[in-house]
């Protein structure tokens, strides 16, 4: 009976210890062993050796407790992460397989893009203008790619003026047009350029002129750009053929060079100019037209560009910045100039023909009298707004005036 009290005892000592905390158990051990050290009753050392046991085992439960507890926190912690984490694995596989899918997707496309070039590449030919326009329009259709638009607008640049037709030259122009942007507007120039250089050497060729051109000659021509084929002109196709031999089809589809023919560009060139003249002539209104569109349309700065040998003709120039270019030898003709800025703009060897209106144009900084010819109003208007500061120019440009019309 004495041991089941005593164990009552300690079991209601243990128990108050264990609500007072962790600190009370350790204080209870420590008195235990105290006593049981210094005790010389054995039945003192026997109850501080029971108590010594039992606040032993309750520490002992209350340790795994607490580790059942962290445990069972540590579980509910790491339980949502686990989830997260699994959902993170799935997306992640989902994602490269997506990857996976699509890097074959663009590998087929853009296998399939580099045999459409190939195929494209080997129908160029110049044999004909049917060759021409098929070989412009299959240039055409890779203007938007980043692979090979360059390269596609630079075969345009060469097709286009051998076109003998003036819309299917549209056609190919315009698309050109809307992707034209200031990294590749040369393009546009080239082309005017080679379109002009024609014109020049169709206009020799028909009416036996010589150069370089006088006065006469500049009105000449100016009046064979607006139309070639005038009957009071009697301007027809010479009799005797071109003393040059004729460019050859330097097509891939020709594999022996011994058996090319000449192509209908040459064949035209050398028998037929007014049919190519014509054509010409319908090229430079739509260059014109274009060179408007995206100056003006679509925003694209002329500001400091070189339109060395290019011709603008029948088509509202107002607004346009010129500022800085180098329109040397360009022929604008018919045109309005209204608010037009050709300030510290290099004008040596340009002809401005039938300028309509010039009102608000700005020419700061410019050798206008460098001009080869000028509208007689515009050169009276510059004359009176922009006088050169030294005799010899004054001179110059006193003579340009009275040499206009």
């Amino acid at each position: 009976m004495a041991d089941s009290s005593d164990a009552k005892s300690q079991g209601k000592v243990v128990n108050s210890a264990q609500r007072m905390g962790e600190g009370a158990l350790d204080s209870l051990i420590r008195k235990a062993l105290q006593i049981a050290e210094s005790s010389d009753d054995a039945d003192e050392m026997l109850k501080a050796f029971r108590l010594y046991q039992a606040v032993d085992r309750q520490k002992q439960k209350e340790a795994a407790k607490t580790r059942s507890r962290g445990a069972v926190q540590a579980a509910r912690i790491i339980a949502p992460y686990t989830a997260i984490i699994a959902l993170l694995v799935s997306v992640g596989t989902l994602a490269f397989q997506f990857w996976q899918v699509r890097t074959t997707e663009e590998d087929k496309e853009t296998n399939a893009e580099r045999t459409q070039w190939r195929e494209a590449l080997r129908n160029l030919s110049t044999k004909d203008d049917s060759a021409v326009f098929s070989g412009a329009l299959g240039m055409q259709t890779f203007f938007e790619s980043p692979q090979y638009a360059a390269q596609s607008r630079s075969s345009a640049v060469a097709l286009l003026p051998l076109l003998g037709d003036g819309s299917e030259f549209d056609t190919v122009w315009e698309g050109m047009l809307e992707q034209t942007d200031e990294r590749n507007q040369m393009d546009l120039v080239s082309v005017g350029r080679s379109v002009a250089a024609e014109e020049y050497e169709l206009f020799r060729q028909i009416t036996r002129t010589k150069f370089p051109l006088d006065r006469a000659g500049q009105r000449d021509f100016i009046d064979f750009v607006v139309d070639p084929d005038r009957p009071e002109r009697d301007w027809v196709n010479p009799t005797n053929a071109s003393s040059s031999p004729p460019p050859m089809d330097t097509s891939s589809k020709s594999s022996d060079s011994s058996t090319v023919s000449p192509n209908e560009f040459a064949r035209d060139r050398e028998h037929n100019p007014m049919k190519r003249a014509k054509a010409s002539s319908w090229k430079i209104d739509s260059i014109s037209a274009g060179f408007r569109y995206v100056w003006l349309n679509r925003g694209i700065r002329s500001k400091s560009l070189d339109l060395t040998g290019v011709i603008l003709v029948n088509h509202s120039l107002d607004g346009v910045d010129f500022s800085l270019a180098t329109p040397t030898g360009v022929l604008i003709h018919h045109a309005s100039l209204a608010n037009a800025r050709f300030e510290n703009t290099r004008v040596g060897g340009a002809k401005f023909s039938q300028i309509t209106a010039f009102r608000g144009s700005k020419w700061d900084g410019t050798h206008w009298w460098d001009a080869e010819c000028m509208s007689r109003n515009l050169a009276e208007y510059l004359l009176s707004q922009y006088p050169p500061k030294d005799p010899m120019a004054m001179t110059k440009a006193m003579s340009l005036v009275d040499s206009c019309e």
